[in-house]
């Protein structure tokens, strides 16, 4: 668990870390999939803002649940061992 739960506070970190890359990059992907692959300006940057924002919140959850599970197993390890 306490492996499991770095791994997923770092993957947090990284997302918030490199957010607005993904942010262009889903947006990027989404524009292409478009008939014509055309849109308007304004709907692209509120789709580029909607991703980064969305990478932003699940690298907050990530880190902000998984950093103190993985201290408290740690806590907890440390405890056993006395």
């Amino acid at each position: 668990l306490l492996n499991l739960s770095l791994i997923l506070a770092i993957c947090g970190v990284v997302l918030i870390a490199f957010s607005g890359s993904i942010g262009k990059s889903f947006s990027n992907f989404w524009l292409q999939r478009q008939p014509g692959g055309v849109i308007d300006t304004d709907v692209f940057l509120f789709m580029m803002n909607s991703y980064q924002i969305s990478a932003l919140v699940i690298g907050g959850i990530l880190f902000a649940v998984c950093l103190p599970t993985a201290l408290y197993v740690w806590y907890q390890t440390l405890k056993n061992v006395e």
